[in-house]
């Protein structure tokens, strides 16, 4: 999946998919490569709804011309009620 606009690109470098069903034992994570088009540097900054499901690393920085950055989102360890 490729996603542009003026100044970045934006590229999931891997599918990711979260199973509903469980267990959630295991930390899931997805990159997603941000590649700076412009001449000059961008900042980027990345948030969460739901900051004690996932986490973003690194959540915002900046990235210089014709230079990239990978950010890795996790979903984390989900502990669930029991049922019945």
């Amino acid at each position: 999946m490729l996603l542009s606009s003026s100044l970045l690109i934006l590229t999931k470098m891997q599918s990711c998919s979260f199973d509903i069903t469980g267990p959630f034992n295991d930390v899931v994570t997805s990159n997603l490569q941000l590649r700076n088009t412009s001449d000059l540097p961008v900042a980027f900054k990345v948030k969460t709804t739901a900051p004690r499901q996932y986490c973003v690393k690194p959540n915002g920085g900046v990235i210089n011309p014709n230079g990239s950055a990978t950010v890795a989102g996790k979903l984390l360890h989900v502990q669930l009620p029991q049922l019945g």
